[in-house]
């Protein structure tokens, strides 16, 4: 089957298309982190808190290993396969021997680190063990990119509901058989990545045609030079969490690891659902900022309205919201994650303006400027932890969080609207909903001050801002029809 190409495809076609991609990968996330939910919740019931703390530190640092491995190339992947999807099975073939050797050489200095970095000797066992899983692991991100550079949204959707499926029949089937055993849960997890790459292998392969190993060490070198500022990115978002995660184990204890990853983990899932929509656009706003700025302006202001819109409701329903999940989902000991999970759903809406911001970057030729950008981001989220962890726990790695991404938000737009916007006119829809919410509070604190009483001020609040959505004429879909010019 040839791969698919969008390049002379209507707008208005795409308009549809990325809404019913966005769809299809929505549902298949929500699925899949409902999977992998229900394997975080089992052994939160089944080990101890400091225990699943060691787990959840363990796979932070995989995650982070595995975005380093990759060393920025999954970023020049889905830009240069969005641009020429013939090209995809060319770029899987040329860099599948790079990736490999990119894994084999972080999975054993994956735990000497952790040594170095003053862990206990179980931890670092664990991550060891874990650890194995990096070469897979590296190829099947490799596939991934391709796929969504081809816009192949079913084989997208598949792979994520496979990767959910096997780490968690193959994490509890160990579970079980160890009695709890973090090494053989973390062997479970190394079994699920090789069974996962061989299923994608297939699914992409025939999208993009026959995937074969080609030995291209110049072009490897040359898109890797090309690649490595696209690292920061790729840190950036691999940070987000996992880096609170690591520095609460140094700082604090596994038992903080732990209570902040029950919020995250809830976090994490709504957050992916902004990954789908960011996957969904990449095609398109590729085609846009290549021929047609004034469209791409267009698509830029509605996807941007779209989490600005939901900073209010975050902040209101935050708490109680959080309280209920933790008191459901959780052991009794877990009570206290309710603060740290609160200040996360309050940050939600921020950190998918910074995701969608940083998105379209990635897409322009300006790597220098991504790469000061998310090293920016980077650095202070690591300077607020290091402040507020210890001398608030997990609920100061929340806040560090929190911080850091406002800031990489506001840089993002910044630059946005420097390289590739027409003026701040283009983000006149994310000002209009930001200004209904301020009115929208006004009116509510207006209400709390004259009659003393806050249901009323809340009541009078949702109201205000739901009929100021209306009135600015606020949209969920994307423009059918963004500009005329070819």
């Amino acid at each position: 089957m040839s791969p698919p190409d969008h390049a002379a495809e209507p707008l208005h076609l795409a308009a549809r298309r990325v809404a019913r991609g966005a769809a299809i990968l929505a549902a298949s996330q929500i699925l899949a982190r409902a999977i992998g939910m229900g394997f975080t919740l089992a052994l939160a019931h089944l080990l101890p808190i400091e225990a699943f703390g060691t787990w959840n530190l363990a796979l932070s640092a995989l995650v982070l290993a595995g975005l380093l491995q990759d060393a920025g190339l999954s970023r020049s992947v889905v830009k240069e396969v969005a641009r020429n999807p013939a090209s995809a099975a060319a770029w899987i073939g040329r860099l599948l021997p790079l990736k490999l050797g990119l894994g084999l050489l972080a999975a054993p200095l994956l735990p000497l680190l952790a040594w170095a970095a003053g862990y206990g000797a179980e931890v670092v066992l664990v991550i060891a063990v874990i650890g194995l899983a990096l070469p897979a692991a590296n190829l099947w991100l490799l596939l991934e990119n391709a796929g969504q550079g081809l816009h192949a949204i079913r084989a997208l959707a598949r792979g994520a509901l496979a990767t959910a499926a096997l780490q968690t029949l193959c994490g509890l089937l160990a579970a079980w058989l160890s009695g709890g055993a973090l090494p053989a849960i973390a062997a479970g997890f190394v079994l699920a990545g090789l069974l996962n790459l061989a299923l994608l292998w297939r699914w992409v392969g025939r999208l993009a045609g026959p995937l074969r190993w080609q030995w291209a060490p110049g072009f490897a070198w040359r898109v890797l030079r090309d690649s490595l500022p696209y690292l920061g990115v790729a840190l950036a978002a691999a940070a987000l969490g996992r880096m609170e995660m690591l520095l609460l184990g140094l700082l604090a204890g596994e038992a903080e690891v732990a209570l902040f990853t029950a919020g995250f983990k809830l976090f994490e899932a709504a957050l992916f659902l902004v990954h789908a929509v960011q996957i969904a656009l990449n095609p398109t706003l590729a085609r846009l900022i290549q021929a047609d700025r004034p469209g791409f302006a267009r698509w830029f202001g509605w996807q941007m309205s779209l989490p600005a819109a939901l900073l209010l409701p975050a902040a209101a329903l935050a708490l109680p919201v959080s309280g209920l999940l933790i008191h459901l989902l959780y052991p009794a000991g877990y009570g206290m994650a309710v603060g740290s999970l609160a200040l996360l759903a309050m940050a939600l809406p921020v950190v998918a303006l910074q995701l969608l911001a940083n998105g379209a970057l990635v897409l322009t030729d300006r790597q220098g400027l991504v790469l000061l950008l998310q090293g920016g981001v980077v650095a202070a989220q690591i300077g607020l932890n290091l402040w507020l962890i210890p001398r608030l726990g997990a609920g100061g790695a929340a806040l560090a969080l929190a911080g850091s991404q406002a800031l990489g938000a506001g840089l993002g737009l910044w630059l946005v609207r420097r390289l590739l916007l027409p003026g701040w006119g283009a983000l006149a829809p994310v000002l209009r909903v930001l200004a209904v919410q301020a009115a929208a509070i006004g009116l509510g604190l207006a209400t709390a001050l004259l009659l003393r009483h806050s249901g009323m001020a809340v009541a009078v609040a949702a109201l205000a801002w739901a009929a100021g959505l209306a009135t600015i004429r606020f949209r969920l879909l994307p423009p059918e029809a963004i500009s005329e010019r070819r």
